[in-house]
């Protein structure tokens, strides 16, 4: 499965990645649902509080 990221989005993670971010929870992620398994649960829908 190829991954399409938006110029936005691409722009908008790069200057998190100058930032500091550390974006290994992201990939585990990404990787989880390229492979098709289920999210772990604190990834899952939750409803928003706010």
């Amino acid at each position: 499965m190829k991954l399409n990221l938006k110029k936005s989005f691409q722009k908008d993670f790069d200057k998190l990645l100058l930032n500091g971010f550390d974006d290994s929870v992201l990939n585990k992620v990404i990787l989880t649902l390229r492979k098709k398994e289920p999210l772990p649960p604190p990834f899952k829908d939750h409803a928003l509080k706010g």
